[in-house]
């Protein structure tokens, strides 16, 4: 795994299409609408050298539903174009902010984040 890849992994279609994707697939939680509560959801993952999520978990958000539906959205998600380092496709840890509809327009997809290159 890679900390900082020379071509960072992107969503198929690019920052717009995953916004897109979010914006068409969230189920916002019932619990969380009874209860007024919103926010934003980091999750962490790996991405593979194919573009596949794997181990994808919950680094914080606010609950209430709210972060399952994060990580169901992360799991469901089409491959991504993978990272790259000397042409070749790599493993890289990625954290994405999961927000509620109205937040999507300032999502930045996956921020590579420190790891040991592996």
């Amino acid at each position: 795994m890679y900390i900082s890849p020379e071509v960072r992994p992107q969503f198929a279609g690019g920052d717009k299409a995953f916004v897109a994707y979010l914006s068409k697939f969230i189920r916002y939680p019932q619990q969380a609408l009874q209860r007024h509560v919103s926010g934003r959801v980091y999750v962490n993952f790996i991405l593979n050298a194919q573009g596949k999520v794997q181990d994808a978990h919950v680094l914080s958000g606010p609950g209430n539903g709210l972060n399952d539906e994060a990580l169901r959205l992360v799991w469901l998600m089409p491959p991504w174009e993978p990272a790259r380092v000397n042409g070749q496709p790599v493993r890289v840890a990625c954290t994405v902010p999961i927000s509620p509809p109205h937040h999507f327009t300032d999502i930045v997809p996956c921020r590579a984040r420190p790891a040991q290159n592996r």
